[in-house]
Protein backbone atom coordinates (compact mmCIF):
# COMPACT_ATOMS: atom_id res chain seq x y z
CA UNK A 1 0.00 0.00 0.00
CA UNK A 2 2.84 2.08 0.53
CA UNK A 3 4.09 1.74 -2.87
CA UNK A 4 0.66 2.84 -3.96
CA UNK A 5 0.54 5.94 -1.85
CA UNK A 6 3.89 6.97 -2.87
CA UNK A 7 3.08 6.88 -6.67
CA UNK A 8 -0.09 8.48 -6.27
CA UNK A 9 1.68 11.51 -4.69
CA UNK A 10 4.31 11.59 -7.25
CA UNK A 11 1.40 11.90 -9.53
CA UNK A 12 -0.63 14.46 -7.93
CA UNK A 13 2.79 16.49 -7.37
CA UNK A 14 3.44 15.66 -10.87
CA UNK A 15 -0.20 16.78 -12.27
CA UNK A 16 -0.10 20.50 -9.66
CA UNK A 17 2.77 21.54 -11.31
CA UNK A 18 2.01 21.19 -14.54
CA UNK A 19 -0.96 22.96 -13.29
CA UNK A 20 1.09 25.57 -11.68
CA UNK A 21 -0.26 24.83 -8.57
CA UNK A 22 2.52 23.25 -6.55
CA UNK A 23 4.57 24.66 -4.08
CA UNK A 24 3.80 26.77 -0.68
CA UNK A 25 0.89 28.92 -2.11
CA UNK A 26 -1.43 25.91 -2.11
CA UNK A 27 0.65 24.40 1.08
CA UNK A 28 1.55 21.64 -0.44
CA UNK A 29 5.09 22.39 0.76
CA UNK A 30 5.63 18.60 -0.42
CA UNK A 31 3.62 16.48 1.76
CA UNK A 32 0.15 18.34 -0.21
CA UNK A 33 -1.89 20.52 2.10
CA UNK A 34 -4.72 19.98 -1.23
CA UNK A 35 -4.70 16.34 -1.77
CA UNK A 36 -6.37 13.83 -0.08
CA UNK A 37 -5.60 12.02 3.37
CA UNK A 38 -3.37 9.19 3.27
CA UNK A 39 -4.41 5.94 5.32
CA UNK A 40 -2.54 3.40 6.63
CA UNK A 41 -5.68 1.25 8.01
CA UNK A 42 -3.63 -1.67 9.02
CA UNK A 43 -1.14 -0.01 10.93
CA UNK A 44 -0.58 -0.76 14.42
CA UNK A 45 0.73 2.52 15.14
CA UNK A 46 -2.66 4.80 14.42
CA UNK A 47 -2.71 5.14 18.40
CA UNK A 48 1.15 5.04 20.13
CA UNK A 49 0.15 3.87 23.33
CA UNK A 50 -3.10 3.67 23.95
CA UNK A 51 -4.52 0.38 24.43
CA UNK A 52 -7.89 0.75 26.38
CA UNK A 53 -11.09 -1.01 24.65
CA UNK A 54 -12.48 2.43 24.46
CA UNK A 55 -9.47 3.32 22.03
CA UNK A 56 -8.94 0.01 20.56
CA UNK A 57 -12.85 -0.07 19.14
CA UNK A 58 -12.58 4.04 18.42
CA UNK A 59 -9.61 2.91 16.09
CA UNK A 60 -11.71 -0.15 14.41
CA UNK A 61 -13.94 2.20 13.89
CA UNK A 62 -11.77 4.45 11.90
CA UNK A 63 -11.04 1.07 9.47
CA UNK A 64 -14.47 0.11 9.39
CA UNK A 65 -15.12 3.36 8.18
CA UNK A 66 -12.60 3.41 5.81
CA UNK A 67 -13.36 0.14 4.33
CA UNK A 68 -17.25 0.86 4.02
CA UNK A 69 -18.04 -1.73 5.79
CA UNK A 70 -21.21 -0.25 7.68
CA UNK A 71 -22.49 -3.50 9.92
CA UNK A 72 -19.18 -3.04 11.35
CA UNK A 73 -19.33 0.97 12.14
CA UNK A 74 -22.79 0.52 13.30
CA UNK A 75 -22.07 -2.51 15.70
CA UNK A 76 -18.75 -0.26 17.12
CA UNK A 77 -21.31 2.61 17.63
CA UNK A 78 -24.00 1.00 19.14
CA UNK A 79 -21.01 -0.40 21.62
CA UNK A 80 -19.44 2.97 22.35
CA UNK A 81 -16.66 3.80 20.18
CA UNK A 82 -16.31 7.51 20.47
CA UNK A 83 -17.94 8.62 17.04
CA UNK A 84 -15.13 11.58 16.85
CA UNK A 85 -12.35 9.71 17.66
CA UNK A 86 -8.85 11.14 16.18
CA UNK A 87 -6.08 9.01 14.30
CA UNK A 88 -2.44 10.72 14.70
CA UNK A 89 -3.36 13.18 11.70
CA UNK A 90 -6.49 13.99 13.64
CA UNK A 91 -8.53 12.55 11.21
CA UNK A 92 -12.03 11.41 12.23
CA UNK A 93 -14.55 7.99 10.63
CA UNK A 94 -16.67 10.96 9.15
CA UNK A 95 -13.52 12.10 7.57
CA UNK A 96 -12.29 8.98 6.28
CA UNK A 97 -15.32 7.64 5.12
CA UNK A 98 -16.22 10.94 3.11
CA UNK A 99 -12.89 10.71 1.47
CA UNK A 100 -13.28 7.12 0.50
CA UNK A 101 -16.87 7.88 -0.87
CA UNK A 102 -18.67 5.44 1.76
CA UNK A 103 -21.83 7.58 1.44
CA UNK A 104 -23.58 5.00 3.93
CA UNK A 105 -21.19 4.76 6.62
CA UNK A 106 -20.99 9.12 6.05
CA UNK A 107 -24.69 8.71 6.84
CA UNK A 108 -24.74 6.28 9.51
CA UNK A 109 -21.87 8.78 11.47
CA UNK A 110 -23.84 11.56 10.15
CA UNK A 111 -26.89 10.48 11.67
CA UNK A 112 -25.30 8.90 14.81
CA UNK A 113 -23.85 12.92 15.42
CA UNK A 114 -20.54 12.81 13.88
CA UNK A 115 -18.44 16.69 13.45
CA UNK A 116 -19.32 17.57 10.19
CA UNK A 117 -17.28 20.69 10.50
CA UNK A 118 -14.25 18.89 12.63
CA UNK A 119 -10.85 20.16 11.24
CA UNK A 120 -7.66 17.59 11.29
CA UNK A 121 -3.92 18.78 11.65
CA UNK A 122 -3.85 20.58 8.52
CA UNK A 123 -7.13 21.84 8.80
CA UNK A 124 -9.58 20.20 6.41
CA UNK A 125 -12.58 18.75 6.94
CA UNK A 126 -14.51 16.03 5.73
CA UNK A 127 -16.37 18.08 2.87
CA UNK A 128 -12.85 19.43 1.62
CA UNK A 129 -11.57 15.67 1.83
CA UNK A 130 -14.57 14.32 -0.42
CA UNK A 131 -13.60 17.52 -2.65
CA UNK A 132 -9.83 16.33 -3.09
CA UNK A 133 -10.66 13.12 -4.14
CA UNK A 134 -8.27 12.82 -7.33
CA UNK A 135 -9.71 10.67 -9.73
CA UNK A 136 -13.13 11.44 -11.53
CA UNK A 137 -15.63 12.60 -9.37
CA UNK A 138 -17.61 9.48 -8.79
CA UNK A 139 -21.49 9.35 -8.15
CA UNK A 140 -20.55 8.42 -4.63
CA UNK A 141 -18.63 11.43 -3.72
CA UNK A 142 -21.12 14.08 -5.15
CA UNK A 143 -24.03 11.79 -2.76
CA UNK A 144 -21.05 12.11 0.40
CA UNK A 145 -20.87 16.02 -0.30
CA UNK A 146 -24.77 16.26 -1.06
CA UNK A 147 -25.09 14.47 2.51
CA UNK A 148 -22.35 16.77 4.41
CA UNK A 149 -23.84 19.91 3.03
CA UNK A 150 -27.56 18.80 4.25
CA UNK A 151 -25.62 17.74 7.70
CA UNK A 152 -24.77 21.60 8.49
CA UNK A 153 -20.95 21.02 6.57
CA UNK A 154 -18.92 24.88 6.13
CA UNK A 155 -18.33 25.85 2.74
CA UNK A 156 -16.66 28.69 4.33
CA UNK A 157 -14.44 26.74 6.37
CA UNK A 158 -10.69 27.02 5.47
CA UNK A 159 -7.32 24.71 6.45
CA UNK A 160 -4.51 26.20 7.43
CA UNK A 161 -3.72 27.09 4.28
CA UNK A 162 -6.13 29.26 3.35
CA UNK A 163 -7.61 26.45 0.95
CA UNK A 164 -12.03 25.83 1.28
CA UNK A 165 -13.19 23.09 -0.33
CA UNK A 166 -14.20 24.91 -3.39
CA UNK A 167 -10.77 25.25 -3.94
CA UNK A 168 -10.12 21.43 -3.53
CA UNK A 169 -12.75 20.62 -6.34
CA UNK A 170 -11.71 23.70 -8.47
CA UNK A 171 -7.75 22.04 -8.45
CA UNK A 172 -8.75 18.71 -9.01
CA UNK A 173 -11.69 19.86 -11.50
CA UNK A 174 -14.63 18.21 -10.28
CA UNK A 175 -17.09 20.50 -11.83
CA UNK A 176 -20.50 18.90 -10.57
CA UNK A 177 -19.14 19.42 -6.74
CA UNK A 178 -18.06 23.03 -7.59
CA UNK A 179 -21.29 23.66 -8.46
CA UNK A 180 -22.98 21.68 -5.56
CA UNK A 181 -20.73 23.47 -2.88
CA UNK A 182 -21.85 27.16 -5.01
CA UNK A 183 -25.27 26.19 -4.58
CA UNK A 184 -25.34 26.52 -0.72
Amino acid sequence: MKNTIIIQRLVILLSLSIMGLSGPLYGMEYTMGLVPLVYEYESKDIIESKTDDETDSATTLLKAAGKGNVSTSERLLKDGASIDFEDENENTALMIAAYEGHEKVVKLLLDAGANVNHQNKNGNTALMEVSSWILNCWISQKKVVKLLLAAGASVDLENKYGATAEMFARVNGHEKIIGLLAVT
